[in-house]
């Protein structure tokens, strides 16, 4: 069976935890399930948990610990290497640390195909093509997809949304497949007799995700009661991520929960998700998510959105007035009836054959077997 591996210039899985990470486990699960052979190639954080555990087998076993660790606690091999700090000549070191690193990757697991999303131009997914490995990049981020000039020949490329494979035909100038984030239902599915749903929600409080935004609302609406669940990124931990929340704490109507791995306890505790993101969001996984359980959705008209949520929820425009968003939810609260049916519009609307799981795989399978591994 065809050996897939994922290569990433970020942390992945569990030390960063957010869509696109959930999105790339759900694709690599599926395509071991199916048969595949899968592995990862991703960053580490010399300070976090899963170093120190890597460097405390290192020394039990009576070796130095090295500048990568390996570990197959998702059910398949992961090799996860630090990056060098910022000293004189980091980049440059990085860089040939990074390749000769890869190389040592592709020589032992000998895939046939490398997966990335984190930059169209990574190390990380191009060095691969040195060895004739083909690489695909899978743009679930518009601002890093980057222009031709620096996009080398022989690179294949996938979109997560129509947005995304619009904006990136546009640079590549050839048509783009479209593989969407496989979100399985049963994962986020809390049953009915369990849900006790009475905040507004916002997940991940971060600035791209629209922090600021919310906090304004949360201030302009002191009746209603608003949940801001931490989000787990590399880009944002420990005291800076606390620092941007701390404002929150400070506000009466609003409770601040860690990172949660099993989403359902938030789902179960939520009526109407907020989704103010103030980046070009290609797709928006969580909408999904809040959606198999039936909860209505007020989101930004930016990138991907609107097509995510379909009908199942109010688009509020321009993305960073506080005020739209203050008016969408007070609609909601005001009518109840609209509330439910934009609550059975949002269990239909993630039921649409366009966001079908089995069928995205089976998209991303033909592609990878006949476009790329086939085209050699």
């Amino acid at each position: 069976m065809p050996r897939l591996l994922y290569a990433t210039r970020k942390n992945f899985y569990p030390e960063s935890a957010g869509g696109a990470q959930r999105s790339t486990l759900e694709i690599l699960n599926r395509l071991k399930a199916r048969g595949w052979e899968v592995a990862v190639a991703s960053l580490t954080s010399i300070t976090g948990e899963l170093y120190r555990a890597g460097v405390g087998r290192s020394l039990a076993a009576g070796r130095m610990p090295g500048a990568m660790i390996y570990d197959e606690a998702l059910g398949f091999p992961t090799w996860r290497r630090i990056q060098i700090g910022r000293i004189p000549g980091a980049a440059r070191l990085d860089l040939q640390l990074g390749n000769r690193l890869m190389d040592r990757i592709v020589g032992e697991f000998e895939p046939d195909v490398v997966l990335g999303d984190s930059l169209a131009r990574c190390p990380m997914l191009l060095r691969p093509l040195v060895h004739g490995v083909p690489a695909v990049y899978l743009a679930r981020s518009v601002p890093v997809i980057g222009t031709p000039s620096i996009l080398p020949p022989g690179l294949h490329f996938l979109g997560n949304s129509p947005y995304a494979a619009r904006v990136l035909e546009a640079i590549v100038d050839e048509e783009v497949e479209i593989v969407r984030p496989m979100v399985s239902h049963e994962a986020y599915r809390v049953p009915a007799e369990e849900r006790s749903p009475r905040y507004v929600t916002l997940v991940n409080p971060i600035p791209h995700k629209g922090l600021g935004v919310a906090l304004e609302v949360v201030r302009r609406m002191p009746e209603t009661r608003f949940l801001f669940v931490k989000g787990r990124w590399s880009t944002f931990e420990g005291r800076q991520l606390e620092a941007l929340v701390k404002p929150a704490h400070e506000l009466p109507n609003v409770d601040v929960w860690e990172y949660q791995d099993d989403m359902r306890r938030v789902y179960a505790a939520t009526r109407t998700l907020l989704v103010p993101s103030q980046f070009i969001e290609t797709f928006g996984r969580v909408i999904l998510e809040a959606q198999t359980n039936g909860i209505p959705v007020v989101g930004a008209k930016v990138g991907g959105i609107p097509y995510t949520m379909g009908d199942g929820g109010i688009v509020v425009a321009p993305k960073h007035d506080a005020g739209a968003y203050v008016a969408a939810l007070q609609r909601l609260e005001r009518d109840p009836e609209l509330h439910d049916a934009l609550a059975e519009r949002a269990r239909a609307n993630c039921e649409r054959a366009d966001l079908n799981p089995d069928a995205q795989l089976e998209t991303l399978v033909r592609f990878l077997e006949k476009r790329v591994i086939g085209s050699l």
